[in-house]
C-alpha cells in the first residue's frame, strides 16, 4: 500500500520474495511500479512446501482433510516435503518433487513390465 492507503502491488504468494523486493523501493520512493502484481507460482510454492505439512498439523485434522479434498497433489507433496528434515524448510520442495516423480516413474515402469 502507498502512503495514501491505495493498494499498489499484490502478489499471489506471500513467499514471492523476489517480486516484493523489486516493488518495495518504488513504493517507498512513491515512484510508479514496473508491474502492479505478481502471479509467479512455482518458486514460492516449492519454497512453501517445506512447512506445509507442519502448518496443516497445527491447524488440525480437518485442515488436512480439507486440503486432501481441495488439492490432493499439493497435500501429498507437502507431506513428502515434510520428511526431508535434513534440509532447510524452504529447500524441501525440490526433493519432494523429485521423490514423487521417481515414485510415479517406478510405478509406471513396473506396470509396463508386468503388461509386457
Amino acid at each position: 500500500m502507498d502512503v495514501g492507503g491505495r493498494l499498489v502491488f499484490r502478489s499471489l504468494w506471500a513467499g514471492d520474495e523476489q517480486a516484493l523486493r523489486s516493488a518495495l523501493p518504488s513504493v517507498v520512493d512513491e515512484r510508479p511500479l514496473a508491474t502492479h502484481e505478481s502471479n509467479y507460482t512455482i518458486g514460492p510454492l516449492v519454497r512453501g512446501l517445506g512447512c506445509f505439512h507442519e502448518v496443516l498439523q497445527q491447524a488440525g485434522p480437518q485442515a488436512m482433510r480439507d486440503m486432501l479434498l481441495a488439492a490432493p497433489p499439493i497435500a501429498i507433496l507437502g507431506r513428502i516435503a515434510g520428511t526431508f528434515r535434513r534440509f532447510a524448510p524452504d529447500h524441501r520442495g525440490i526433493p519432494a518433487f523429485l521423490a514423487l516423480i521417481g515414485t510415479i516413474g517406478a510405478i509406471v515402469g513396473a506396470a509396463v513390465a508386468v503388461v509386457a
